[in-house]
């Protein structure tokens, strides 16, 4: 979980149950598990208005995450190191959800193709599928030790809108200060203008509810 998907976690849960207790959660390309951490920790002191522990698995590329939740993260009852968008994913993965998330990960991935086929092969796998990621291009320099710490795809809500997806657009200026304020708007101004810089100030949520 990117640091500017924090500026998204209310509009996040916002689409959560109440009652979290017991559920079956999937979280693809989990990564150092900030977001689960937060649901469970925040969740239980009445934060987000969340309650219960749900059962969380965790699905990640990288072997180091991998091995990391296993020894830090208890909340994730179980985890695997596999290629998420190596589908069909084995039926102990997949059954019985009922929420599967999937956050600051679609980017990094390096066929779209492949992704999309994976995002409508989990579109109808549990009561509720949440993803979320930039909007546009926010393709990075590759200069980072693993081709999936990059973003290597472009990601607009039409991507998800075509596979049946409700969509939202959130924009959004970061509020710690004054500066921070001048500097989203200097950006926005750049991202009308220039289609293809950088766009750092917006993020997709996308969900259905089956």
């Amino acid at each position: 979980m990117s640091h500017g998907s924090f500026f998204s976690l209310k509009e996040f849960l916002d689409l959560f149950p109440r009652d979290i207790n017991n559920l079956r959660i999937l979280d693809v390309g989990f990564g150092c598990g900030q977001l689960m951490h937060t649901v469970v920790a925040y969740g239980n002191r009445n934060v987000f208005h969340l309650s219960g522990i749900p059962y969380i698995i965790g699905l990640d590329i990288d072997s180091k995450n991998v091995e990391f939740a296993k020894k830090y993260m208890p909340y994730y009852r179980e985890t695997y190191l596999c290629d998420a968008t190596e589908i069909p994913y084995p039926k102990e993965i997949i059954s019985d959800l009922g929420i599967i998330v999937c956050t600051e990960m679609v980017e990094h991935t390096t066929d779209k193709d492949k992704t999309l086929r994976m995002i409508k092969y989990l579109s109808d796998k549990a009561k509720l599928v949440i993803f979320m990621c930039p909007y546009g291009d926010t393709l990075s320099n590759k200069n980072k030790g693993f081709d999936y710490d990059n973003h290597n795809t472009i990601w607009y809500d039409a991507d998800f809108s075509d596979l049946g997806f409700n969509v939202k657009i959130i924009k959004k200026v970061y509020w710690s200060g004054w500066e921070y304020k001048i500097a989203s708007a200097v950006l926005d101004v750049f991202n009308v203008f220039k289609p293809y810089n950088k766009n750092i100030t917006k993020r997709i949520l996308a969900w259905k509810r089956n």
